[in-house]
């Protein structure tokens, strides 16, 4: 293997990781919140990973395949996104703060502590996908 497609799968393999574990975080999130126990738990699912996609400045926030193997339109998860992406904006300011502390963790990649993401707008590149 050449070293640079070495560092290119780790670049990737970070990518992915990191992804993973802020929609980790935001869907734990979620689960602190009596409100959220109102939705379907794949949506919860799939909003946590378009709002994890938002968050980290993904593109693009919705895909084909996304779609296919959730089963969710864009416009079906954006409500759920940003919800969570409001109790990551106000989790520092939470009296609970176990789920914050956890995803702080270098383990975990330290996601919590990137900067929450403001508004959830409408990705040109994604509106087909709704």
């Amino acid at each position: 293997m050449s070293p640079a497609l070495s560092i290119d799968l780790c670049t990737d393999l970070e990518r992915t990781t990191q992804l993973e574990n802020m929609a980790f975080f935001l869907a734990e999130l979620g689960l602190m919140h009596y409100s959220m126990t109102a939705y379907c738990p794949s949506l919860a699912a799939a909003s946590a990973v378009h709002a994890a996609r938002y968050t980290l400045k993904r593109s693009p926030l919705w895909t084909q395949t996304l779609r296919h193997h959730t089963g969710y339109s864009m416009q079906r998860v954006r409500k759920y996104a940003h919800q969570l992406m409001s109790f990551h904006s106000s989790a520092a300011k939470s009296t609970l703060q176990a789920v914050c502390r956890k995803y702080s963790s270098t383990k975990l990649g330290a996601v919590a502590l990137h900067p929450p993401a403001t508004k959830l707008k409408r990705s040109k590149r994604s509106r087909g996908f709704r």
